[in-house]
């Protein structure tokens, strides 16, 4: 989990059945997800919020169902 630069919203990311993973952006303010989804991205094994807080950047495992290999994949943030 990451906490976004300007200390208002949480992100999580963990694991969805059938080796999806699961990402969310959380307030902070009330505790309550202001965005969730599951993706295709496999296990997550890093995450970073970049600076700016405008994008998630993920270090992904390889999804041998999808014959995919390991990946960064970079995102816009969530709920932005």
């Amino acid at each position: 989990m990451r906490f976004t630069p300007d200390g208002k919203q949480l992100v999580t990311a963990g694991a969805a059945p059938k080796g999806r993973s699961y990402i969310a952006v959380w307030n902070l303010s009330d505790g309550k997800r202001a965005f969730g989804a599951e993706r295709d991205f496999g296990p997550i094994h890093s995450m970073i919020v970049t600076n700016d807080g405008t994008r998630l950047v993920l270090g992904c495992a390889a999804i041998p169902r999808l014959n995919a290999e390991p990946a960064v994949v970079i995102l816009k943030m969530p709920g932005k």
